[in-house]
């Protein structure tokens, strides 16, 4: 290991010019659409930090999603302002100190001259900017492990106590940023404890403290979630659903394959898998039975078919070194469209990985510097803790500025073979290298343009949400033409012409959407509401009742309760709720429209017991003692309404003439509930 070390003034030059970059990339984020209309988790992540600044500081239930992102967006909006342009200017901040930490963790374990390429070549990574910019917690995530790794070497080559605690502590916020860094904490641990090359002084003392840090952080989380969730759970609930995705039957290539009974957006996915996990196994589950109900139907798929599981591991592990930027709510392919930064001939996945295996391969032989093996080992946990899920870009990117340090340890390596040793004394090196990469370019095939058309689908559906119909328009017409057999943008334009009044515009995009995916829910429950509109409940129920008899859908059931209500059928939806709750029993929404229904017909006693278990469920929700009370005063328990008032807030005796409001008491009531 050379002496000398990178100048600060080096690394700042490095970092000025990543920011450079990555600020540039955010003023064309600022000029397009995207950051007025986030979708999906970007949207969740920002009204929960809103929620937050609004005093709801522990929310409700188990957490499902990984939570610190949203308070660390709280803080920031906080000090500098609810503006998610401020927010990501802060994480540009953020990265570019990740990448001089990136830097001086080549300089320990390394060298100071690959330091240098992983500090230049970090400055050039594209994801590293794409991510930088975009308002999820892929960049703080990325930036907690490389902080967390370099503290660990710290410590082991000296360091104190504080070191150590430090290093768990920043293990465990990584943890609540993607919990799958829980996996190479404990990984930590294990070298500490049976790895003798990996010697540190006090070994045992060492991992107390280490794990000390670590339980401080969790700890609060895991005690939040009993009090508050009333379930034991250590950070989230979403391990087992997470898992199930990325490891069933139906799942072909090892990414995000939501299953048929999941609607694909964070508002209904915890709902949903809780409600299909409750309809098999035939009763109510907390949110940590729920997670181990789905880790057990993933056992035994495996046990059933060991074969098509083990299969599918290695499409994932195919997918993890693919050069595709397997995408979510955004893509790198889409927001390169409106950021000329992203179309530079920056460095990317293919190059990082390749030069990275033949970094870790290198590493792992070196038997003097157990520093450079314990690197390698924890950056492939980390990648096979993806692999065991499933592969998303943002998931592979929080450990992307340690595989960086690898494969600037590749480059020198193998540069240095070839120099002094020759091409044929280096060409094992270089076929690690050139085979990964080949496996990264050409193993799968990839559509950006389809890509592409679902993230302009996306935000059409946004723009619709908001009323703008012709930028909506204009933007699902932008996804046609990258995908003309899009049956999402021509769902989107249906919607336009309902708006509009064009039925038959409407009717022509809603047989192109069946005609290309005639099999999706969201496509179903359009034409059934299409066919109430146009020929009633009648049409409508016949159509849906076809589909139910070939797979069931707990959205066709919700449509047709929607529809006859906004019918005014009371009676048929009091059976349809019935046959739904027959087949959900646990089911929130149904159980609360049959409430409504039953203060309507005035089945007080019905009233009672439903009331009664949702206040149980919620027993901070003012409503529900609200309904308790007037139910209570119907059924002559003077006493009990009295208590119940109290709960509610409301003055008792209740006045003359009070009564419970009936929102089915006049069809100003009804609505469609879409």
């Amino acid at each position: 290991m050379t002496s000398s070390r990178l100048s600060r003034t080096e690394i700042l030059a490095a970092c000025v010019l990543f920011t450079a970059l990555a600020s540039g990339h955010l003023v064309a984020l600022v000029r397009s659409p995207l950051l007025d209309h986030l979708t999906l988790d970007l949207k969740t992540y920002d009204a929960w930090a809103r929620r937050i600044l609004a005093g709801d500081l522990l929310g409700k239930g188990v957490f499902y999603q990984d939570p610190l992102y949203p308070y660390l967006v709280a803080l920031v909006y906080r000090i500098l302002g609810a503006s998610v342009v401020r927010l990501l200017a802060v994480q540009i901040a953020v990265t570019a100190v990740a990448l001089a930490a990136t830097a001086r963790l080549a300089e320990k374990v390394f060298s100071t001259t690959v330091a240098r390429v992983a500090l230049w070549a970090s400055a050039l990574y594209g994801p590293a900017i794409y991510y930088a910019a975009k308002p999820e917690k892929a960049a703080f995530a990325a930036a907690s492990v490389v902080f967390a790794f370099a503290l660990v070497v710290r410590a082991r080559r000296g360091g104190r106590a504080a070191t150590w605690a430090a290093a768990g502590a920043l293990f465990g916020l990584g943890s609540l940023l993607r919990a799958n860094l829980v996996i190479v904490a404990v990984a930590v641990v294990t070298l500490l404890l049976f790895w003798r090359r990996f010697a540190v002084e006090r070994r045992l003392a060492s991992v107390a403290v280490f794990l000390g840090g670590l339980l401080v952080v969790l700890a609060p989380v895991f005690l939040r979630n009993r009090i508050v969730g009333d379930d034991w759970v250590f950070t989230t609930s979403q391990a087992g659903a997470n898992w199930f995705i990325g490891n069933n039957a139906g799942n072909p290539d090892g990414t995000y394959a939501v299953p048929y009974f999941v609607r694909p957006s964070p508002d209904y996915e915890e709902i949903d898998f809780r409600r299909e996990a409750e309809r098999r196994s035939g009763r109510p589950l907390r949110p940590s039975e729920v997670s181990r109900f789905w880790v057990s139907e993933v056992l035994s798929w495996a046990v059933r078919e060991p074969g098509r599981f083990l299969r599918l591991q290695g499409i994932k592990a195919l997918a993890f070194l693919d050069r595709y930027e397997y995408p979510d709510n955004w893509s790198v392919y889409f927001v390169a469209t409106f950021s000329p930064v992203l179309r530079l001939p920056l460095l990317s996945w293919p190059l990082l990985i390749s030069f990275g295996t033949f970094g870790a391969v290198r590493a792992l032989r070196a038997p003097r510097d157990s520093d450079r093996a314990a690197l390698a080992l924890l950056v492939l946990v980390y990648a096979l803790s993806v692999v065991a899920f499933f592969v998303f870009s943002r998931y592979r990117h929080p450990i992307a500025f340690p595989l960086m340090v690898l494969a600037a340890f590749g480059a020198v390596s193998l540069s240095t073979s070839i120099r002094e040793r020759g091409i044929v004394a280096a060409a094992p090196g270089a076929l690690v290298v050139a085979g990964t990469l080949a496996l990264s370019l050409g193993a799968r095939r990839h559509d950006e343009g389809l890509d592409r058309s679902q993230r302009f689908y996306n935000l059409a559906a946004s723009l619709v949400r908001e009323e703008r119909y012709a930028e909506g328009a204009e933007m699902a017409r932008r996804a046609l033409v990258l995908d003309p057999k899009s049956a999402l943008a021509h769902l989107a334009l249906a919607e336009i012409a309902e708006k509009r009044g064009d039925r038959g515009a409407q009717r022509e995009h809603l047989s192109r959407a069946y005609e290309f995916r005639p099999g999706d829910e969201l496509v179903r429950v359009q034409m059934a509401w299409f066919n109430a509109r146009t020929g009633g409940y009648g049409a409508a129920a016949g159509l849906a009742t076809a589909w139910l008899r070939e797979r069931e859908s707990y959205a066709l059931r919700q449509a047709l309760v929607d529809i006859a209500r906004r019918e005014r059928l009371l009676g048929e939806e009091r059976r349809l709720l019935d046959e739904l709750l027959a087949r959900y029993p646990e089911d929130r929404w149904a159980r609360e429209r049959r409430l409504e229904l039953d203060v309507h017909d005035g089945r007080w006693s019905s009233v009672l017991e439903a009331a009664e278990r949702l206040h149980q469920e919620e027993p901070g929700e003012r409503r529900w003692a609200a309904v308790l009370t007037f139910a209570y005063r119907a059924v002559g328990n003077e006493e009990a309404a009295a208590r119940a008032a109290i709960a509610s807030g409301l003055r008792w005796p209740l006045p003359a003439g009070a009564r419970l409001q009936d929102t089915l008491a006049t069809p100003e009531g009804v609505g469609e509930g879409r």
